[in-house]
């Protein structure tokens, strides 16, 4: 089994398909449960880490609803952006995505580099 640190989002995304629904619910639950102190204290962070679980589990709207709160709380999140830039793209909705994507660029410079290096990460690791 590989590190956590080695796996890829493809094998994080099909493991989370593969979850049953009522464990999937439990563990939505659990992390807001977990989460609570950092829903009053960081609530964009809270958003964006439900976002990803729901984005992982292939529930779009969940994910598209979190990141436009995470975004709504901090217009100056560069990854909220760059996570909904994401879950546009799983819809199909390119230009919503690129748009997105062009705002997180913008917001921090760094993720394009931070994408490009995943990118080679992972085509080397196939």
């Amino acid at each position: 089994m590989k590190s956590l640190a080695t796996r890829s989002h493809q094998e994080e995304q099909m493991d989370a398909a593969n979850l049953d629904p009522a464990v999937y619910a439990r563990v939505l639950d659990d992390l807001a449960r977990v989460n609570r102190w950092t829903f009053t204290a960081r609530p964009t962070l809270a958003f964006l880490d439900r976002g990803a679980a729901r984005l992982a589990k292939g529930d779009t709207a969940g994910a598209l609803a979190d990141y436009d709160r995470a975004i709504e709380l901090n217009p100056a999140s560069a990854i909220s952006y760059f996570n909904r830039s994401l879950v546009w793209s799983a819809r199909g909705d390119l230009s919503r995505a690129r748009a997105d994507y062009d705002r997180a660029i913008a917001l921090d410079p760094r993720l394009a580099d931070a994408e490009a290096r995943e990118r080679i990460r992972n085509r080397h690791m196939r």
